[in-house]
């Protein structure tokens, strides 16, 4: 469950991060038009493994290997709060893709300007 969150975190920083800029040669982009994307996206993440475990300082992605949370909240509804500082998680770039399945959404936005 931690390292889907922890991949997701990561292809989003990279995205986000380098929008205005060129994408490197190490980043394969898929296609949306492409008939075997899910696969694409499980390749192009493979792909980005070892880069993920060092960080990319480029595109301001941290290192992965280990993964420092400044700080984690986690309650439970019986009462239990565990609050943790500098949590370090190791091991997160040896991660498993099982299933993945895109789903496209589509956001509108409208400005309005009078």
């Amino acid at each position: 469950m931690v390292s889907r969150y922890i991949v997701t975190f990561c292809l989003l920083s990279a995205v986000a991060s380098n929008s205005l800029n060129k994408i490197p040669d190490f980043l394969h982009v898929c296609q949306r038009n492409d008939p075997d994307l899910n696969q694409c996206i499980v390749r192009s993440v493979e792909e980005l493994r070892p880069y993920l475990r060092k960080g990319i300082p480029e595109m301001q992605v941290p290192s992965i290997e280990p993964l420092v949370i400044p700080q984690l909240i986690a309650a439970q509804g019986n009462g239990l709060k565990v609050i943790t500082e500098n949590l370090k998680v190791f091991g997160c770039g040896n991660f498993t893709i099982v299933n993945l399945k895109y789903v496209e959404i589509l956001y509108l936005s409208c400005f309005y300007s009078i």
